[in-house]
C-alpha cells in the first residue's frame, strides 16, 4: 500500500485526473490557488492499493493557536472553496482498507481533522460510511443537458421565458468576451454585487485570484458579457471541466436598467454547453447552501436537484480533543458538543 501527501507537481496527481471523472476544482494549480488565499499549504492525501485509488485535494493549515503537548508540525486540512470532493477508484475491497488507512496516514502525519466539501455530482457519501460524519446543507440545482431542448425551455419557469423574450425584444445580446478585454471590468462588477449583497469577507478574492484563475483554466473558463445598448447588464464566469460546466462567480449591474440579464446569460450559457457536448450544468445552491432568494432563482432553470454534503474526519481524537480543551481555557467558555464549525477549535471566540 502507498500512503502519501503528493504536492501539486506530483505526476501521479495528474495521473489520476486522466482517468477518474473530476471537476475543476480538482487541478493542483485551482488548490495552489486556495492555499495562498486560506494561508496554508496545497496538496493531496494519495493512498494506493492494488490498481484502486484514492484522491483527497487539501489545504494543510497550521493549527489557529500554540497548544501546549501537540507535535510542532500539527496541522488540519480543508477541501478549498468549491466541490472538491475525494476522486476515487476502488475494488477488490480497497473501501474496507481506506477505512483504516486513511485514519492512520492522518495520525502518523499529525493531521488532526479533515473538513471536505463532497462534490454533489461525483460524490456519494454512501461510499464513504464508517469514516467520519456527513452533514446535509441543502440542495444544488443542475441542469441535464443530455435533455431535448424543449425539454430544457419547458423546465425554464413560464415567467422567466417571459422576461428572455421581452430582453431579445429590447435587443439585450449575450457573447463571450473571448479576450477578456472586459476582466478588469467583471472584477470591480463583482466585487460592486457582493457589496450589494453583504457578502462574507470570503467570497472577496484578490485580483491575482482571478488573474491566476485565468492562468489555471485558460480555454476551459468563460466569461460572459451580457450588453443592452452598450451597457454591461450582467457578467458571469463558468468553468468547463470534461462533461461538467459549473456556475463560477457573476457580477450583475443594477443601474444597467436590465434586472433579468443574470437569466440570459443562464440561458445562453446552457445552449452553448449543450452544444458543447456538455451533459450537466451545475448551477450551485443558494448561501450556505440554504433555500434563500438565489437558490430560488436557480430553480427557475431546472427541476434537478442533489444534495450537498460535507464531510467530517478525526485523525488524532487525543490531539483534537487537546486543541478543543484549549480553545475552551482561551476562550473562557465549553465550544458545546455540537457546533456549526468543524474543526470546533477553529470556531470564532468572542471579540477575535
Amino acid at each position: 500500500m502507498i500512503t502519501e501527501l503528493l504536492n501539486t507537481v506530483d505526476p501521479r496527481w495528474n495521473e489520476v485526473l486522466a482517468s477518474i471523472p473530476h471537476d475543476f476544482y480538482h487541478l493542483p494549480g485551482y488548490i495552489e490557488l486556495e492555499a495562498i488565499r486560506m494561508g496554508g499549504v496545497a496538496g493531496a492525501i494519495y493512498i494506493e492499493e492494488d490498481g484502486s485509488r484514492f484522491l483527497q485535494p487539501v489545504v494543510l493549515r497550521e493549527l489557529p493557536f500554540n497548544v501546549p503537548g501537540l507535535p510542532a508540525d500539527a496541522t488540519d486540512a480543508s477541501s478549498p472553496y468549491g466541490y472538491p470532493g475525494p476522486l476515487i477508484d476502488a475494488r477488490n475491497g480497497f473501501m474496507e482498507t481506506l477505512k483504516t488507512a486513511l485514519p492512520r496516514f492522518m495520525r502518523e502525519r499529525h493531521i488532526l481533522s479533515l473538513f471536505v466539501r463532497l462534490n454533489p455530482l461525483l460524490n456519494d457519501p454512501a461510499l464513504l460510511t464508517g469514516l467520519g460524519n456527513f452533514v446535509a446543507h441543502g440542495e444544488v440545482i443542475w441542469i441535464d443537458l443530455t435533455l431535448a431542448p424543449e425539454e430544457l425551455h419547458r423546465q425554464t419557469r413560464s415567467r422567466y421565458r417571459s422576461y428572455l423574450k421581452k430582453m431579445k425584444s429590447e435587443g439585450v445580446t449575450v457573447d463571450f468576451d473571448e479576450n477578456y478585454d472586459l476582466y478588469q471590468t467583471f472584477i470591480k462588477l463583482y466585487y460592486a454585487t457582493m457589496n450589494d449583497v453583504g457578502a462574507d469577507e470570503m467570497y472577496y478574492f484578490d485580483t491575482d485570484y482571478f488573474e491566476r484563475l485565468r492562468e489555471i483554466l485558460g480555454a476551459n473558463m468563460k466569461l460572459v458579457v451580457v450588453k443592452h445598448e452598450g451597457i454591461i447588464a450582467a457578467m458571469g464566469l463558468f468553468m468547463r471541466t470534461g462533461s461538467i460546466v459549473q456556475y463560477h462567480l457573476s457580477g450583475k449591474n443594477v443601474d444597467s436598467g436590465q434586472p433579468h440579464a443574470t437569466k440570459a446569460m443562464m440561458v445562453f450559457v446552457r445552449d452553448w454547453a449543450k452544444s458543447v457536448g456538455a451533459k450537466i450544468l451545475n448551477l450551485g445552491g443558494g448561501i450556505g447552501s440554504e433555500n434563500d432568494n438565489l437558490s430560488q432563482f436557480k430553480r427557475g432553470f431546472s427541476e434537478l436537484t442533489r444534495p450537498f454534503y460535507t464531510w467530517r474526519l478525526i485523525g488524532d481524537s487525543d490531539y483534537y480533543d487537546t486543541c478543543v480543551k484549549e480553545w475552551s481555557r482561551r476562550a473562557c467558555c465549553d465550544v458545546g458538543a455540537t457546533t456549526g464549525f468543524f474543526p470546533s477549535y477553529r470556531k470564532p471566540m468572542m471579540g477575535s
